[in-house]
């Protein structure tokens, strides 16, 4: 019996040194998958970024240039709207003197002497002509600002956007939080993973346990092979 009792026990603890085996290569097959599916899951991320980024900053460069381009023919159609004033505001004092001219020629031929009446009138009209040109220019001021400004906020916005994908941005920041948040819970992962190779690791107690249950075993089997046998002698 007691050859069955050491059979077993050399069995158990065979048994349990292949499970222990067994535990540490699958865990870590595990442990190389979760790495490889991280390295795959990085790669993507950060390709998938990248392009977003390539796409992003072209487009936004097309409309920069778009932008200015309209800028320009808006500056353009403004200065030659200026240029129509001017000539517009030439006619018009030319136009003034003239009358005036006319005016105070025909009193002269007349033979009648100047009138205040006449004098009020031309001086109606000069102040007239110079504050409607006083206030056309002062519109002119503020639709140019006003145009500047509103080009500007564009720009300003355009350039916003560009630099939220550069280092330092809004989004190249959040692209690198969530690389550090995916570093860190595969870490967390991969410790795991140790602490369970680690567990599953030979342990002698396990392993005199695994001899002494083995043994018990044997023994059983062996008491109840003696029991046959003498029942087969009888």
């Amino acid at each position: 019996m007691w050859q069955m009792a050491l059979a077993g026990a050399i069995a158990g603890q065979i048994s349990y040194l292949k499970g222990v085996s067994d535990k540490e290569k699958e865990i870590l097959r595990q442990k190389d998958m979760s790495k490889r599916a991280y390295g795959y899951d990085r790669a993507y991320k950060q390709g998938m970024f990248r392009l977003q980024q390539s796409e992003a900053v072209g487009t936004l460069a097309v409309a920069r240039n778009r932008l200015a381009d309209a800028f320009g023919a808006d500056v353009d159609g403004f200065n030659l709207g200026l240029e129509g004033q001017a000539l517009q505001n030439q006619d018009a004092r030319i136009s003034l003197e003239d009358n005036a001219g006319l005016a105070l020629a025909a009193q002269g031929a007349s033979g009648t002497r100047g009138s205040d009446s006449l004098a009020m009138r031309l001086d109606y009209a000069e102040n007239s002509l110079n504050r409607q040109q006083g206030l056309q220019g002062r519109g002119n001021s503020l639709s140019m600002q006003n145009m500047a400004r509103q080009y500007t906020n564009q720009f300003s916005d355009i350039g916003r956007e560009i630099d939220s994908w550069m280092p330092g941005g809004y989004r190249y920041r959040a692209n690198e939080l969530d690389k550090a948040h995916a570093q860190q819970i595969h870490g967390l992962q991969m410790e795991g993973y140790d602490n369970a190779y680690r567990d599953a690791g030979f342990n002698i107690l396990d392993f005199l346990t695994a001899g002494l249950g083995g043994a018990g075993t044997g023994a059983s089997y062996g008491a109840q092979i003696d029991k046959w046998q003498e029942q087969r002698q009888q």
